[in-house]
């Protein structure tokens, strides 16, 4: 199964659109919100891609619906993002927002460890 048939079989059913992989997808934003999670032991839930150390959250607009997901997925998708106003990001504003939200966290990682050693 290629990544975009998993994608498609992992976010369709919580979507509105059941059937279009890329109408389902303008349902979706980034939400913002990044978790560290220090190792990479996690999957991503849109397209299984194994080994994610960062997880960002991805939420269904209509229904409230959430996956963590890796960044890369969330500009190769070109699903929005929401800025701090709450206002919906263009594409090239929400690619800046996930590498930027990304960067903090690879910076807040190495900041631990320093204090740690």
């Amino acid at each position: 199964m290629s990544w975009t048939e998993r994608s498609a079989a992992n976010l369709l059913p919580l979507s509105e659109e059941r059937s279009s992989l890329k109408v389902a997808l303008r349902e979706w934003v980034y939400s913002g919100e990044t978790y560290d999670l220090i190792q990479p032991v996690e999957t991503c839930e849109l397209c299984e891609h194994p080994d994610i150390r960062y997880q960002f959250k991805i939420v269904n607009k209509l229904n409230g619906s959430e996956l963590l997901v890796g960044s890369e997925c969330i500009t190769k998708f070109g699903i929005l993002a929401v800025g701090e106003s709450g206002e919906f990001l263009n594409q090239a504003e929400s690619r800046r927002k996930v590498h930027q939200d990304r960067r903090f966290l690879i910076e807040k990682g190495r900041r631990k460890r320093l204090v740690e050693i």
